[in-house]
């Protein structure tokens, strides 16, 4: 159970170094938003349904 733990604990570790690499970069963070509006605009959708 402590291995699988460690791996998630890395793996977490990993996507926010990522995210924040992403956030410094203005390229990837303008990709990043087009790509979140491209993907999830049901999600927008229903937040502002629920609203």
């Amino acid at each position: 159970m402590n291995v699988i733990k460690d791996n998630t604990l890395r793996k977490i570790v990993l996507y926010v170094h990522m995210i924040k690499n992403v956030l410094n970069n203005p390229l990837f963070k303008t990709v990043a938003i087009y790509r979140i509006k491209l993907f999830a605009p049901h999600i927008g959708g229903s937040v502002y349904k629920t609203e």
